[in-house]
């Protein structure tokens, strides 16, 4: 399950702050927090890159949500000692480290220097996610999904390879979490339709 399709707006209301840093895919300290807190209320090691799918699956049960509504909390109040009080400064922080990465793409070409590492690891990401598509489509993923133990893993490391595309599309266009957040405010504000 994408984790756009699989957390609602209501879901948004009741853990925005863990929603937020989960859809963007914040690495670092921050997105290890998250890790972190959410392993302490699912009760299980979550590592970072995890934690989309396990806050989908514990949104399944009241008592999921509730443990996600506590968890949200705590995150929230270990930002604010952290000076980040607020959904568009958490935001703003995921922007600016795009942005720094995207500087440094500048700089090098204004140097006259080259590094290749980017479009390499693009084009290599790009090419598994074609290579799985063509799979699935063709057929030839049939006897992986076979297996539940096998589809289980399969799942896992198709997760990981789209998650890491949709980096890669935003670093090289831009991310529309400032555009999605526009909308959902947006949406909070009209009237109901009639």
């Amino acid at each position: 399950m994408g984790f756009k399709s699989g957390f609602s707006a209501a879901f948004k209301t009741v853990a925005p702050f863990l929603s937020t840093t989960a859809q963007m895919a914040v690495p670092g300290p921050l997105g290890a927090m998250a890790a972190g807190i959410i392993s302490k209320v699912a009760g299980k090691d979550v590592k970072p890159s995890d934690v989309p799918d396990v806050m989908a699956q514990m949104a399944q049960t009241d008592e999921g949500m509730l443990k996600l509504k506590q968890a949200d909390l705590d995150y929230q109040a270990r930002l604010k000692q952290m000076d980040i009080n607020s959904l568009d400064k958490l935001e703003a922080i995921h922007e600016q480290d795009m942005a720094s990465a995207r500087q440094r793409e500048v700089d090098l070409a204004k140097s006259g220097s080259k590094d290749n590492t980017p479009k390499v690891l693009t084009g290599l990401i790009a090419s598994l996610a074609v290579l799985v598509i063509g799979m699935v489509f063709s057929g030839k993923a049939h006897a992986v999904l076979a297996d539940g133990s096998t589809a289980a893993l399969a799942g896992t490391i198709v997760g990981y390879v789209f998650r890491d595309l949709a980096q890669v599309v935003s670093y090289y266009f831009g991310s529309s979490s400032g555009s999605d957040r526009k909308t959902e405010l947006l949406a909070e504000s009209s009237p109901p339709a009639k």
